[in-house]
């Protein structure tokens, strides 16, 4: 469908009958779930907490679609607060980089069943699971759709040459870091303003 192109000022200038949509300035409204188009919450501009962040424009805090997981093992003191796994999630999918053959050192390998490996909130019947976090950037300086895409290319580059694996050196947390960081740096939107450089949090922070 077609929506109007709104202006950079102004209340509510745009709407469209095929979906009952009201252009709210940069957001897109639904009257009948009460929410913009672009997420589940009525605030997902502000990263669903509108008394910390103020985003009037509809310019910044917006998720990616990429997310960063960490794995625990239920059960042990120790694997109950400390992670054992970092890994990237995108569309429902785990990537991750383990040694071939499950050592501390040796051929590396790419795999995507980490979210079936650890669950994402709830433990399996083996007592594994996950906590993942959205990444969120600022759109006023980079493109959160390329920022996705760079980050599924980082791991199809490192799937199709993997390389080492040394635990504590080029591991499982390097692998999300170096895909995390490579996607920020390749994302920058081409007109970005000069305070991007200087000010944008970066993912990995």
């Amino acid at each position: 469908m077609d929506f109007v192109e709104p202006p950079a000022t102004g209340p509510i200038v745009g709407y469209t009958h095929e979906s009952v949509a009201r252009i709210m300035r940069r957001r897109r409204r639904t009257a009948q779930s009460g929410r913009f188009a672009d997420g589940m919450s009525l605030y997902s501009y502000c990263q669903n907490s509108p008394t910390n962040y103020v985003d009037p424009s509809g310019l910044k805090r917006v998720e990616t679609g990429v997310k960063r997981c960490s794995g625990y093992k239920k059960g042990g003191l120790l694997f109950s607060w400390f992670p054992i796994h970092g890994f990237v999630a995108i569309d429902g999918v785990g990537y991750g980089f383990f040694e071939k053959n499950l050592n501390v050192w040796g051929s590396g390998d790419v795999r995507d069943n980490d979210l079936t490996i650890y669950p994402e909130g709830k433990p399996n019947e083996d007592g594994f699971y996950s906590k993942c976090s959205p990444v969120i950037l600022d759109d006023e300086c980079h493109d959160p759709v390329l920022y996705k895409q760079k980050v599924l290319e980082f791991i199809a580059g490192r799937t199709a040459v993997p390389g080492s694996y040394c635990a504590g050196v080029r591991d499982c947390n390097a692998f999300v870091g170096d895909a995390l960081q490579d996607a920020f740096r390749s994302s920058y939107k081409p007109n970005a303003p000069c305070s991007c450089f200087l000010t944008t949090a970066n993912p990995m922070q």
